[in-house]
């Protein structure tokens, strides 16, 4: 705890006099080369971290996002199917009121034994 206390910078100098207070001969270099690398270490740790759960974040929005289109494709493949549908029930249902029309006509038309009138109702 108190090696990440002086890493941080946060009250190393009272640690530092504390240690060379008790009489240790490495204490200035030790500390010395702490507070030099050590912040280096802990704002490596630091983006370290944030670079991960960035990461983890943009894949999770990623993977959002391709389930998204494709929910957005399946509807418009659904609204299209749809749309195919209704319209192909309307061309089928003139299809066979023109036939239904051809077949009175024809019908009329032999029933007048050829002769042609000038007036055809629909």
């Amino acid at each position: 705890m108190t090696v990440f206390q002086c890493t941080t910078t946060a009250g190393w100098a009272q640690v530092m006099y504390r240690v060379m207070d008790s009489g240790a001969e490495v204490a200035v270099p030790y500390f010395v080369l702490l507070i030099f690398f050590g912040p280096y270490f802990v704002v490596n740790l630091f983006l370290a971290v944030l670079k991960t759960k960035f990461g983890k974040a943009q894949s999770l929005f990623l993977a959002n996002m391709v389930v998204t289109q494709d929910k957005k494709q399946n509807t418009l493949a659904a609204a299209a199917g749809w749309v195919l549908r209704v319209l192909g029930g309307c061309v089928e249902r003139r299809r066979v009121a023109a036939q239904a029309r051809e077949e009175d006509l024809a019908r009329k038309l032999q029933e007048s034994d050829g002769a042609w009138s000038w007036r055809v109702e629909y």
